[in-house]
């Protein structure tokens, strides 16, 4: 076993840490793998100093986006060894393959069925929009099979994520591959990284509705929406990858070819 690069994920468990301090692998170059956002608190705080030790084993930290960026550079990571959009890649084929008939319109939310999801006030602002004039359907699948959701997102022209939590939010790039716009809460961290049409306060129901109401008036680019998500595929993300692993490791190919 003699790999070029070692990618640890997170700290909590025991071996990530063994990794890291083990003198068989001490020459091997090794990338911190988080995907952890930034919050100001007591835990997020007092990792830079706790953490100081393990931090320094490490040559660079792949993280999900801005977010996860910041928390990167407070550990005490250089902006230069901070590498975003690294943590996945999505097939975003898979979403952006046509399906329907092209005639797109009304509201989609798909996801868990949770309190920090916001489905209450999802539901709460859709009785005002509808009050208001609005036109649109509402969709809410109490469940939905993963290889349907491209299907469904085809048959929308919106996707609405209200969460009052959301540490970053796959849904959402997967949303833009399928040419959707977009209203997230503010609390939707994957806003940092893609744009979206239109960002309400976690919990205000008015808000919603208000952008409800903005977007059902809004075009739909379904092109320009995937040009923004294309750096998220999975060929850019292995593309990213190796090239990070090449630097790391001294060998630019990595033995491994990218078709």
């Amino acid at each position: 076993f003699a790999p070029d690069v070692i990618a640890v994920v997170g700290w909590r468990r025991e071996l990530p840490r063994e990794i890291a301090f083990a003198d068989a692998l001490k020459d091997v170059p090794k990338l911190l793998v988080m995907d952890m956002p930034w919050r100001w608190n007591i835990r997020c705080f007092a990792a830079r100093f706790v953490l100081r030790r393990y931090v320094r084993r490490f040559r660079g930290i792949l993280v999900h986006g801005a977010s996860s960026a910041r928390y990167a550079r407070w550990l005490g990571f250089r902006p230069q060894d901070i590498h975003r959009h690294c943590i996945l890649g999505i097939d975003l084929a898979r979403f952006s393959a046509p399906q329907g008939n092209g005639d797109r319109t009304g509201f989609l939310f798909v996801g868990r069925n949770a309190p920090e999801k916001g489905i209450d006030t999802l539901r709460a602002a859709y009785g005002i929009y509808r009050k208001n004039g609005g036109t649109w359907p509402l969709t809410v699948p109490e469940w939905t099979e993963p290889e349907e959701v491209p299907r469904f997102m085809h048959e929308h022209a919106c996707f609405v994520l209200p969460s009052k939590w959301e540490p970053w939010g796959v849904v959402v790039a997967e949303a833009k591959a399928a040419g959707m716009n977009l209203i997230v809460s503010d609390r939707v961290l994957a806003r940092e990284d893609l744009p979206c049409d239109a960002v309400f306060a976690a919990g205000d129901i008015e808000g919603l509705a208000q952008a409800m109401l903005r977007l059902e008036r809004l075009p739909l680019h379904v092109e320009e929406n995937r040009r923004q998500v294309a750096t998220f595929s999975t060929q850019a993300w292995v593309k990213r990858i190796l090239s990070i692993c090449g630097a790391c490791g001294g060998n630019e190919e990595m033995g491994v070819k990218v078709k």
